[in-house]
């Protein structure tokens, strides 16, 4: 079943029957409103049983004054079945100002925090109540029932009704506001009964003071549809939020909330000036009662809102002077970034600016960011400016101290919502120069030789592709001079792996030492090395280059007091006009090697040879 069947089918079809009282003749319609007042209170208890709300006492304070306006009703039927009913029967009035305190009673019990964390909100239904139910009560219905009612038990009771009424009103429409968008029907149906009630009751102090039965007619239907609502409120499954505490936030001192609490301390003088002018009577007690309680009201209102407001200040300065704590000690650099036609200018820079860029922050503001990095980084500073604006984003720029040193900062942009302004920025300047740093270690000791410290296979082969990738015809052709040291496995066998890691090493200076400034050099592993010559000299430079390292390392080796004689075999070649990809290059060059061991060792061999020695 819905959620709405039960309370739906009380509200609105209830609330048909409710208006067809207004219609009937009086026997009729007191005992269809009669019945109403009796499906109203059982909505109640059968709403309590089916729901079980965590708190029952608040639905049972409304289910007794119910039960009150119930009773009430049955006397005023009595009444009218002993005889003719034309006035108002006090005892009646009496049960539902009864009933009305039960609701109050309830309403505050439901609504807990209004008792507690939200005094003022029970300050603020206590001022509306004074102030609108003097009015209402001065202006509307004494002029129309005096000089009779002027004093008299019914007038009395009859100004409770209007003061708790609108107390209830005023509290039910707090409660309906603090609780969440969800669970606000039964609050609203709440507040809609306790309107029809005061309608009701206004309509019947109306009709009583004309002289015609105050029980029939719109006054009728307007009580009916007061007790229904308050069932169809309890048969809804959001009547166990309304017993349960809401949260109540701090309370701005506004000049228009002052201007209302004027308004409701000047409406007993209003009054006064009114009765006097338009010469209607009006009831001094009434008046003066209201005025006594309204000043203490409103004072005591006025207190708690300025109280409020000192301790809103009092906690606003607290957790600005704890992020102001927090910026100056933190080692990242906060800039506020405007974004207009001048570039993105900085508008404040945090002390850190001091410590990781060595500048004044008050000397940053009014310059553009992009001063803050190297012309080689700007762009990618640029794309994290412009993707800031949609979202958070990062990336690492090259950042320039005072002295024009560089360091490498992570830059991480976000969107300013502050001031609600579109185009400001919080860019975050972090230095990441030490884990640069480590990465590139990393990346190093990845294209590294462990044992020589020269360039590995994989470095040999990225540097090859990223040279052979060049989309250039008249760019400088690259030559692979793939070099093999002539028996080498002899040392190892005859004097360890020691020395002939050792050997190596010298190899390896020998080999830097012998290429040019130009030339990459790399071992492939083992005893096989590799250099990478652009041929930016001509042929004949290259020929040298081969030729000095053949002759380098066929002069002696003195390692750990050991003499070492050694040769190299080199096969070169030549990437041509048609391009050749990495590992193409790399075999040409190879199998060279293979012809000038082949052909004697300790010699040159280029891929391209019209006549290659006798490998037979």
């Amino acid at each position: 079943m819905g959620r709405w069947t039960a309370a739906g089918v009380v509200t609105f079809a209830g609330l048909a029957a409710a208006a067809l009282t207004g219609v009937l003749s009086p026997l009729p319609a007191l005992g269809l409103r009669f019945a109403l007042v009796v499906v109203g209170v059982g909505s109640v208890i059968v709403g309590i049983r089916r729901h079980r709300p965590d708190r029952v006492r608040p639905w049972l304070l409304l289910l007794v004054g119910l039960l009150s306006s119930l009773i009430g009703d049955g006397v005023v039927l009595a009444a009218f079945l002993r005889g003719s009913l034309t006035a108002t029967v006090p005892l009646d009035a009496w049960l539902t100002a009864f009933g009305g305190l039960l609701f109050l009673c309830g309403v505050l019990d439901a609504t807990g925090h209004l008792r507690r964390s939200d005094l003022g909100g029970l300050l603020d239904a206590v001022v509306i109540a004074l102030a609108t139910g003097t009015v209402v009560w001065s202006v509307l219905v004494i002029p129309s029932a005096a000089p009779g009612w002027v004093g008299g038990s019914v007038e009395t009771a009859g100004s409770l009704q209007i003061l708790l009424f609108a107390a209830l009103i005023a509290l039910m429409a707090r409660a309906y506001g603090l609780l969440p968008p969800g669970r606000r029907s039964s609050a609203g149906l709440a507040t809609s009964a306790l309107a029809c009630a005061t309608v009701a009751f206004l309509l019947g102090a109306l009709v009583d003071a004309g002289g015609a039965v105050p029980y029939t007619g719109a006054r009728a239907s307007f009580g009916a549809a007061a007790n229904l609502l308050i069932g169809a409120a309890a048969l809804h499954p959001s009547m166990r939020w309304l017993t349960e505490p809401a949260t109540v936030g701090t309370e701005p001192l506004t000049g228009a909330r002052t201007l209302r609490l004027g308004a409701a301390l000047l409406a007993p003088p209003a009054i006064l000036l009114w009765s006097l002018f338009a010469d209607h009577p009006i009831s001094l007690v009434a008046v003066a009662g209201a005025w006594f309680l309204l000043v203490p009201s409103v004072l005591a209102r006025l207190y708690l809102l300025g109280r409020d407001h000192a301790a809103a200040e009092r906690r606003t300065d607290a957790t600005e002077r704890r992020l102001a704590a927090l910026v100056a000690h933190t080692g990242d650099v906060l800039l506020l970034v405007r974004v207009g036609p001048d570039g993105p200018t900085i508008e404040y820079a945090s002390p850190a600016a001091q410590a990781l860029l060595g500048r004044d922050p008050e000397g940053l503001v009014g310059t553009s960011v992009r001063d803050l990095v190297t012309p080689s980084t700007r762009d990618v500073l640029d794309r994290v400016l412009v993707t800031a604006r949609d979202r958070l984003t990062t990336a690492d720029v090259r950042a320039v101290d005072a002295d024009g040193h560089p360091r490498w900062v992570q830059v991480v942009g976000d969107r300013y919502v502050g001031d609600g302004a579109q185009d400001a920025l919080v860019v975050t300047l972090r230095d990441v120069t030490q884990r640069k740093v480590e990465e590139q270690r990393w990346v190093e000791a990845a294209l590294r030789d462990p044992g020589t410290g020269l360039a590995n296979r994989r470095a040999i082969e990225d540097h090859l592709r990223a040279t052979l990738s060049v989309d250039d015809p008249g760019g400088v052709p690259l030559a692979v001079l793939m070099c093999d040291l002539d028996d080498f496995k002899a040392i190892n066998d005859e004097h360890g792996h020691a020395e002939g890691d050792a050997v190596l090493r010298e190899v390896a200076a020998r080999l830097r030492g012998a290429v040019r400034r130009s030339d990459v050099v790399g071992r492939l592993g083992g005893d096989e090395f590799v250099v990478l010559c652009p041929l930016d000299d001509g042929r004949e430079a290259l020929d040298q280059v081969a030729s000095r390292i053949v002759a380098d390392l066929a002069a002696p080796f003195v390692v750990r007091d050991l003499e070492v004689r050694l040769g190299c075999s080199v096969g070169a070649a030549l990437s041509g006009p048609g391009g050749h990809d990495a590992r193409e290059l790399l075999h040409a060059a190879d199998l060279a090697l293979y012809r000038a061991k082949a052909a004697g060792k300790s010699r040159v061999v280029w891929s391209d040879d019209l006549e290659p020695p006798d490998v037979s």
